[in-house]
């Protein structure tokens, strides 16, 4: 009887949750690859080459891979609604100041904090998922919440195709 209750109280989120969960992976990826799509423009306002746009890149890759361990392995101390709504806010404010910085030295550092801060939104959307609901809507749930990392990471990759066909 106790095991019923307590399955009906997870199940209470709702088709909601999980489509606001599924939205913040689409921003999770999007975010990844938001400098594919701005190669030229980013050339011409840092004045860099080809590779100077990788580092770019390559720091958001970066700083995702160093925290994403330590959140992984210590984010199961903290509540993970706060958790990602730190990377939430964080991501934005990153974000914005990327949008008006000048530098390149500073957007590289920018890129960097974006991709620390990655992890943040992610591995909390996924605990989420695992732990609003009960074990027969698991599987549905982090399936439709991963199709939104897929849907970001195709949404740039045809933006790219779109610019570099331009």
């Amino acid at each position: 009887m106790m095991e019923t209750t307590v399955a009906a109280k997870q199940s209470a989120p709702n088709n909601l949750t999980v489509a606001l969960l599924t939205g913040m992976l689409v921003v999770h990826n999007a975010q990844r690859m938001s400098v594919v799509p701005i190669f030229d423009a980013l050339r011409e306002r840092y004045a860099i080459d080809y590779a100077g746009v990788g580092t770019l890149f390559a720091a958001y890759v970066l700083g995702y891979a160093i925290f994403q361990t330590m959140i992984g392995l210590f984010g199961v101390h903290f509540e993970p609604r706060r958790l990602l709504l730190t990377g939430l806010v964080l991501s934005a404010l990153w974000s914005a100041l990327f949008t008006f910085v000048g530098d390149f030295h500073l957007a590289l550092i920018l890129r960097l904090l974006l991709g620390a801060t990655s992890p943040l939104r992610y591995t909390p959307a996924m605990t989420l998922g695992i732990l609003l609901f009960d074990r027969a809507q698991r599987g549905r749930v982090l399936g439709t919440i991963q199709v939104g990392a897929d849907v970001g990471m195709g949404s740039l990759f045809s933006s790219a195709v779109q610019v570099g066909a331009a």
